[in-house]
């Protein structure tokens, strides 16, 4: 058997039940394997993208599929004007600009994890300098979070893009660990799970952008990724982020003071830097998305 598969008019994926046929062409064609119901993985070893039947090869995982042979970004979610995909090294500039906002500095942490001090730059070519290392690093972080994250095809921090593709901001999920969740008016066991996170350059502010892209997000994880409850942490001094996650129907589960370095994170996508300020004090809340 060898099928096409179309994501949309002019992009298509190959499928195949046949694993050395999938070897053999996954090189200079995107394919997918059709293992079957109960398949002998070992059959399939080196075959990157697999699927039971072909009823499970969606639009969606196709133009992923496709997406990842051809080396360009795939789209998760559109709406009207805008698109939640993944990043690119178009974005890396936007990425830059967004974690260098004031207030988005205030309440998350610096992806690279080591801020360049823009000031005392003693001449143009150590400023040079400093800017090059700068790109470099934020390109090799993005290729990093492509092998490591969207390689998974598993939930992530996506890229949130107006009608003409431009960078506005970020929106996804994390996987996080918070141990010791407690407090005077609840108190649960630790959690772990998938956490909301957005961020908007301020140009995309105050135009409810963050909530339509989530609650379009939310609305389809379940089917997706069969996910059923979305946590939300956010410091309490946020109160763009809590009005945001109030109208998208979280409900509070507690408060909580993280110990230094207690926050774990399942990816190379979740960082764990910014959470271990004892003074710090935080509002976690949940949603259900089942159906």
């Amino acid at each position: 058997m060898l099928i096409r598969r179309y994501a949309d008019e002019s992009r298509f994926v190959w499928l195949t039940d046949e694993p050395s046929e999938a070897r053999n062409r996954q090189q200079k064609e995107p394919i997918i394997g059709i293992t079957g119901p109960e398949p002998e993985y070992s059959l399939w070893f080196g075959v990157s993208y697999l699927a039971e039947d072909c009823e499970a090869v969606t639009p969606d995982y196709a133009e992923r599929v496709w997406c990842r042979f051809h080396g360009e970004a795939a789209v998760i979610l559109k709406g009207e004007g805008w698109c939640l995909r993944e990043m690119k090294e178009e974005d890396l500039e936007g990425m830059e600009q967004l974690y260098e906002d004031r207030e988005v500095k205030r309440f998350l942490p610096y992806p690279l994890g080591e801020r360049f001090d823009s000031g005392g730059i003693g001449s143009a070519g150590t400023s040079v300098c400093r800017e090059a290392h700068r790109l470099q690093d934020w390109q090799d972080w993005l290729q990093a979070y492509r092998r490591e994250v969207y390689e998974l095809d598993e939930p992530a921090m996506w890229v949130i893009a107006d009608e003409n593709d431009r960078f506005l901001g970020r929106l996804g999920l994390e996987w996080k660990e918070l141990p010791d969740v407690t407090a005077e008016e609840n108190s649960c066991d630790s959690l772990q799970g998938y956490f909301l996170g957005y961020a908007l350059l301020p140009r995309a502010r105050g135009k409810g952008l963050a909530t339509k892209c989530a609650a379009s997000l939310l609305a389809v994880l379940e089917e997706r990724y069969g996910i059923e409850t979305v946590y939300l942490i956010c410091e309490k001094e946020n109160q763009a982020s809590i009005r945001c996650a109030g109208r998208l129907g979280f409900q509070k589960l507690c408060n909580w003071k993280p110990a230094m370095d207690s926050v774990k994170a399942g990816t190379a996508g979740t960082q764990p830097c910014g959470f271990d300020d004892a003074d710090q004090e935080f509002c976690v809340s949940f949603i259900s998305v089942s159906i």
